[in-house]
């Protein structure tokens, strides 16, 4: 995962649906420091990534992401994946 971000940095669209051996680490350390280009991500089905994935994404894309999919990620807190909270981050 890791590599994939840091060496494709003008990727705008990341699916990684059912994806399931993503981690936190290669959120925070791939896509939370790749450039800004994305505009849809997607991690539904996610059973592994927690807040901390959540929060890289949304300080480094948070406002550039016109699509963001956290539906199904069982170990990010419900009340961030709320409509509110989405809107508010994303």
């Amino acid at each position: 995962m890791i590599k994939i971000c840091i060496n494709n940095g003008k990727l705008n669209y990341l699916n990684l649906t059912w994806c399931t051996k993503i981690t936190d680490n290669g959120v925070v350390e791939g896509i939370g420091k790749m450039a800004s280009n994305l505009t849809l991500l997607g991690f539904f089905g996610n059973t592994n990534i927690t807040n901390d994935a959540y929060h890289a994404v949304k300080d480094r894309h948070g406002r550039s992401l016109l699509t963001i999919d956290f539906y199904g990620c069982i170990k990010i807190d419900d009340e961030l994946k709320t409509l509110e909270s989405l809107k508010q981050n994303f």
